[in-house]
């Protein structure tokens, strides 16, 4: 009896039926949900595409009927008037600070924190590693309160050194990860 050797190197008896690849089997699955997830996202993403568009429409267009996605004649007045009647430029300004002041001040402790914790051995490391893990089980609602108390009686309400702690303490993601590296 012979064989025949057929490329990739499967053997098979000669007059033997040829197997169909799976690979087209496994290929519908991914394009179906490959499909779905992209409707999906397009669905929920429509809201704020509609929300931008709108931005752009004069004020009769936005509350007419029916309604339409593109405006008739589109107008900066909307913009201009948002930075002429509202401190915007300030607000945004002000979250670009905090959240860069946030972020910095998170990446600093976490930084050092788990250096310590990854390079250095000390009396109870792994039951402070614990306790700073077991943050990551309080939600920040619980701690947002006392947080606010804290920093209100230190004079840090209404500025950035207290939105800064607000945002930049109290997270242990980055301490536990840092331990990792």
């Amino acid at each position: 009896m012979s064989t025949t050797s057929v490329s990739g190197g499967d053997v098979r008896r000669p007059g033997a039926p040829v197997r169909r690849s799976r690979r087209r089997n496994r290929r519908l699955p991914v394009v179906v949900v490959t499909g779905l997830v992209t409707v999906l996202a397009l669905a929920m993403a429509a809201p704020y595409v509609f929300m931008m568009v709108s931005a752009f429409k004069a004020q009769d267009d936005i509350f007419s009927t029916p309604i339409s996605f593109l405006p008739r004649d589109a107008t900066l007045a909307n913009i201009a008037a948002l930075f002429d009647l509202l401190p915007y430029a300030r607000w945004y300004l002000n979250t670009v600070i905090v959240a860069v002041l946030g972020t910095a001040l998170t990446l600093f402790i976490s930084s050092l924190a788990g250096f310590a914790f990854s390079k250095y051995e000390f009396r109870y490391k792994n039951v402070l590693f614990m306790l700073v893990l077991g943050t990551v089980l309080v939600p920040f609602q619980v701690l947002l309160v006392p947080q606010f108390q804290i920093v209100r009686e230190l004079g840090g309400f209404n500025t950035y050194w207290g939105s800064s702690k607000l945002t930049g303490l109290g997270w242990s993601e980055g301490r536990s990860d840092a331990r990792a590296a």
